[in-house]
């Protein structure tokens, strides 16, 4: 049976296929900086709240933003509301039930980078003007970062929205600790706000946080990916480290780990189960791959998409990975334990069996939802709720590019 999925605007419909996922809550870990019961705050300078049910209809009302949606985000504190961020700089939140569209906030510039924190009502962006962190719910706090030069390539908030990781064009990691910006008394003090992780050998392409805080993962161009330990899960948090050189603060107690990748055209795409236990992975010859973060080690890859992955996402029991690729198609797979490993020389202890491979036009971002629904954004700043995924497996596997014929517009 093929269902037409429901859509925020008129742009496209949906021919689509079902994946069995259970509808359930986020694994929430309390902890000392943003915690999870209504009420709380982050305890770091003013109070910020958690994110609340949105009063959408006192909002003006939108069908689409006027350019990509860059991110999307499920209302951690609604399961009918959902939040995207537009490279025009429009804020938007849908409502899941009657499928329209609110305007939160319009941005003075155009953006090309957004994150949107998961528990607090955060949204990161970059434009012309910088990087920037804004509250759009509860609270008018604001902060800017003006003293990085370089070019970031992505951003992701980390340690329960208390910091902004940025991804870099120089092949480093920056871990902002934005909250207490404007309150440091000396220069060191100031640096020290801005943390720099150096291991990659090329530029940095994505980033991801683990939903428990403390760790994070990267991945660059030349397909190298990296766990990391930032200064703060030091028993000391940093505080003996010494800047041995002046100037930027930077520490040599760098706590990482490369994953062991076999040679690939590089990493495009990255995102962590709700569990914290997996790792998905989007590369730029079309492979889709699941790590366990636990020992590190790689537990499925999967050919899925012609060209590269644009995004991935789990499912909400970490089951199932959604795909988009540069193909404009967009893949669910399920895991199954692979009956060949131990026996097959290249076998792996999963195996990712395609549940559906269609083609959406303009395809960008996949996202599922706790009741199993999955979001698909667009170039053209379309949204999408597939309620039923139903349909026959894709006959076959698309057959990658070359390596030979990478073209810079890849990039």
């Amino acid at each position: 049976m093929i269902f037409i999925a429901q859509i925020f605007t008129r742009l496209f419909t949906l021919s689509v296929i079902t994946v069995a996922t259970a509808g359930c809550q986020l694994v929430v870990d309390v902890t000392d900086t943003v915690s999870a019961p209504r009420g709380n705050t982050i305890n770091q300078g003013q109070p910020i709240p958690p994110w609340n049910s949105l009063s959408l209809g006192a909002l003006p009302q939108v069908t689409h933003h006027q350019g990509a949606v860059l991110t999307a985000l499920e209302n951690p504190a609604s399961r009918t509301q959902l939040i995207s961020v537009g490279a025009d700089g429009s804020i938007i939140g849908w409502d899941l039930a009657a499928y329209s569209g609110h305007r939160i906030l319009s941005l003075p510039t155009p953006i090309s980078l957004a994150a949107l924190g998961e528990q607090a009502p955060l949204v990161a962006t970059y434009s012309v003007d910088g990087i920037s962190v804004l509250c759009v719910n509860g609270c008018s706090r604001s902060w800017k970062l003006s003293r990085l030069k370089i070019k970031p390539t992505a951003l992701a908030f980390h340690e329960r929205d208390s910091a902004l990781l940025v991804a870099g064009a120089d092949g480093r990691v920056y871990r902002w600790r934005f909250l207490n910006e404007g309150t440091t008394a000396t220069v060191e003090e100031q640096e020290k706000l801005l943390e720099r992780y150096i291991a990659h050998q090329n530029i940095v392409s994505t980033v991801a946080s683990h939903p428990f805080g403390r760790a994070f993962f990267t991945g660059d161009w030349n397909g190298a990916l990296f766990g990391w330990l930032p200064y703060t899960a030091d028993a000391h948090a940093g505080a003996y480290d010494r800047n041995l050189f002046g100037g930027r603060f930077y520490s040599d107690k760098i706590s990482f780990v490369q994953a062991l990748r076999k040679p690939d055209r590089g990493i495009s795409s990255l995102t962590v189960s709700a569990s914290g236990e997996r790792l998905g992975v989007g590369t730029e010859d079309g492979n889709v791959e699941v790590w366990e973060i636990k020992g590190f080690v790689q537990s499925a890859r999967q050919t899925l998409h012609a060209g590269r992955v644009l995004s991935v996402a789990f499912d909400a029991k970490g089951e199932s990975i959604a795909s988009v690729g540069r193909d404009q198609f967009v893949s669910v797979a399920a895991l199954e334990r692979d009956p060949s490993f131990g026996i097959a020389p290249n076998a792996t202890s999963w195996r990712l069996l395609p549940a559906t491979h269609q083609r959406i036009e303009n395809a960008k971002h996949v996202l599922f939802l706790r009741n199993g629904n999955l979001i698909v954004t667009t170039s053209e700043g379309a949204l999408a709720e597939v309620s039923d995924l139903k349909a026959p497996p894709p006959t076959s596997i698309p057959t990658p590019r070359s390596t030979n014929t990478l073209q810079d517009s890849d990039y």
